[in-house]
């Protein structure tokens, strides 16, 4: 099953980059997984976050976040509506269909 990574938020942060002091880069991002198999395609309860400075061009880790930034980070954290989506493929669709038709087929030749 391949596994994907969506990102589903994205918000600007006015903070002090802790690499370069900038207060216009930082962007906070949240992922979240996708699952995908020949049958349906659906999210999981896997989330990622990333912070990163455009200024900069560098990843910040959250062992170098200020208590600034731990703050705006939980407040768009509450923010952030997780998707829940479950995603039936049209092969799918097609096997069900031709399942219930042939199991009407089937129960109108027993009872006729």
């Amino acid at each position: 099953m391949p596994a994907s990574f969506e990102r589903f938020y994205q918000a600007s942060l006015r903070n002090n980059c802790p690499q370069c002091f900038s207060t216009d880069g930082l962007q906070l991002e949240f992922h979240q997984q996708w699952v995908e198999n020949v049958w349906v395609r659906y999210t999981s309860r896997t989330v990622k976050e990333f912070l990163h400075c455009d200024h900069c061009q560098s990843a910040i880790y959250p062992v170098h976040w200020t208590q600034d930034i731990e703050r705006v980070y939980q407040y768009h954290l509450k923010l952030a509506q997780k998707p829940s989506q479950f995603r039936v493929k049209p092969l799918t669709w097609t096997i069900i269909v031709a399942l219930a038709l042939l199991l009407f087929c089937l129960g109108y030749l027993a009872f006729a």
